[in-house]
């Protein structure tokens, strides 16, 4: 676990258990990186990142809340065709991934949207070039999970999207069998306390929103 994380390790989220209930072959994940201090240098990445991943980002903001079960899953179709002819391997699919989830740390109406399709039931073994999806964004919320004593020090706004998209993840998603990912429960009620430990407005209304 990171120096500034309040986790109880890198194996909170039991990877390999919760997709033993999901697909008989769960996929590898690829390397991600943990311990991340998301400053705005991070934030920069995302508006610099190369045109073919802000198209894909683009796609994905064309979700919406409203849309129909038909036109939501021709819409995460549309995403899906994009984000295999814009990345040509596992790498790059990682690498793309990385760029949305700095997005989403900036927009949290972005992060709603990604939320929206990883947490649909065709994504629990949704594959890219061979990179599950959901496996690479529950890997991003661990490894905020693990710095966010750090990333609320050092940009509030960055944590409490972080905690946004966990919290949205959780009340969303279901596994194969239909249950709740119950093994984020005790993450996410760790940053509820965190947000009502420091008194702050915007951090009490995210607290309202998740509870």
């Amino acid at each position: 676990m990171s120096k500034g994380g309040v986790g109880r390790g890198r194996g909170w989220l039991n990877l390999n258990k919760s997709q033993s209930q999901n697909a008989s072959n769960p996929p590898r994940v690829g390397n991600a990186t943990a311990g991340q201090d998301f400053t705005s240098a991070e934030e920069s990445r995302y508006i610099d990142a190369p045109s073919s991943y802000n198209d894909l980002i683009s796609k994905i903001q064309q979700l919406n809340t409203k849309d129909d079960g038909i036109l939501f899953n021709q819409k995460i179709r549309y995403v899906l065709e994009n984000w295999k002819q814009d990345c040509q391997n596992s790498e790059q699919v990682e690498k793309s991934f990385d760029r949305i989830y700095e997005g989403c740390l900036s927009d949290p109406e972005l992060g709603t949207k990604l939320v929206m399709m990883i947490a649909s039931r065709s994504f629990i073994t949704q594959e890219v070039h061979d990179q599950n999806i959901r496996l690479l964004f529950l890997t991003k919320l661990q490894n905020s999970f693990e710095d966010a004593k750090q990333l609320q020090k050092t940009n509030p706004v960055i944590f409490r999207n972080s905690v946004h998209l966990l919290g949205e993840f959780y009340n969303k998603a279901r596994l194969a069998n239909g249950q709740q990912l119950k093994f984020m429960a005790t993450p996410l009620l760790t940053n509820l306390k965190m947000l009502l430990d420091t008194a702050q407005l915007e951090d009490l209304k995210l607290f309202t929103t998740q509870v």
